[in-house]
């Protein structure tokens, strides 16, 4: 592979893998607190689960939140994991680890980050759930790579 191709690759690793931090670090702000995405999603589950209680709506609504902290983080961890392979098509366990390790640290600080918003708290719970979608998303990557 020619050295300007090699940079290339290397770059385009680093500049989804950023992107991406950049997402979920929006996800984390007011747009997208609890109260917000209420307001487009209940009228949406309403529309899909008619004659639906509202305690109903509400556990659906936590559910899908919950999902997408585990989805966000298991797609931060195939990137980190890419990105620390860096072209290399070999499993490599330590970069397993070292995706694993990273994504939780932006985990952390993620919650820490949303501490300082009005309407968002941080979340021990959600630093597992972001965690275990990490970890999960190498497992089945691991797996499929056997």
């Amino acid at each position: 592979m020619s050295g300007y191709r090699k940079f290339k690759e290397v770059y385009s690793e680093w500049f989804l893998l950023i992107i991406w931090m950049a997402v979920i670090f929006l996800m984390s702000t007011e747009f997208f607190s609890f109260s917000k995405t209420s307001k487009f999603l209940f009228p949406l589950l309403q529309t899909v689960f008619p004659g639906v209680s509202l305690k109903a709506l509400h556990s659906i609504h936590v559910f899908l939140r919950k999902s997408g902290h585990f989805t966000e983080y298991a797609i931060l961890s195939l990137l980190w994991f890419r990105t620390l392979q860096s072209g290399e098509q070999q499993w490599s366990t330590r970069s397993a680890f070292l995706a694993f390790f990273l994504s939780a640290c932006y985990a952390a600080t993620d919650e820490f980050h949303q501490s300082f918003v009005p309407s968002r708290g941080p979340s021990l719970l959600d630093v597992g759930i972001d965690s275990a979608g990490a970890g999960f998303s190498l497992f089945v990557l691991r797996l499929l790579k056997a």
